[in-house]
């Protein structure tokens, strides 16, 4: 069995790409980040990759340096030491080099530098989990005769619950 490459899961995922400009306030990217209901984005400019802007830079380098976010510009905040991936690597070794570098989110770049898409770690981690699936059911099937049903209802459960502290219990 082949192993799924970036450019695979593309092909099947409607890429858009989340954009910043460099000289947009921090307040605007906040914003798109909010719209978006995305975690980073990309910091382009004609094309161009400038670097990677997030809500952790928000809170690290606005709010905890007692700045404002429409006073600051995206570009002084950004990260510029990008790591990214190539679409010809797999989906596996994708989520391996985020994990140790310990990034949520990674550029996918081809060999003319142009950005193809901005991946986090979430969807990095299903595609491979996906995959694992499909290959044990395969397998299974093969061995067994039957296959395994990975869509059958998890074991996971979710609870809405109040929780009172001593304080407003004893009220």
């Amino acid at each position: 069995m082949s192993m799924l490459t970036i450019n695979d899961y593309l092909k099947h995922r409607k890429v858009q790409l989340n954009v910043v400009h460099p000289f947009e306030t921090v307040y605007e990217g906040i914003k798109k980040l909010s719209d978006l209901d995305v975690g980073a984005l990309v910091v382009m400019s004609d094309g161009k990759l400038y670097g990677i802007f997030s809500e952790r830079d928000y809170t690290r380098k606005i709010i905890l340096k007692g700045r404002t976010s429409v006073d600051t510009f995206i570009h002084e905040v950004m990260q510029t030491d990008i790591y990214f991936i190539q679409p010809d690597q797999a989906m596996e070794e994708c989520l391996s080099v985020m994990a140790k570098l310990k990034i949520r989110h990674i550029p996918v770049i081809d060999e003319k530098n142009k950005v193809l898409a901005f991946l986090n770690i979430k969807e990095v981690a299903e595609a491979v989990i996906d995959e694992k699936e499909n290959s044990i059911s395969h397998l299974t099937k093969y061995i067994t005769g039957s296959s395994y049903d990975f869509d059958r209802q998890p074991r996971v459960q979710k609870r809405d619950m109040y929780f009172q502290t001593s304080l407003e219990a004893s009220r």
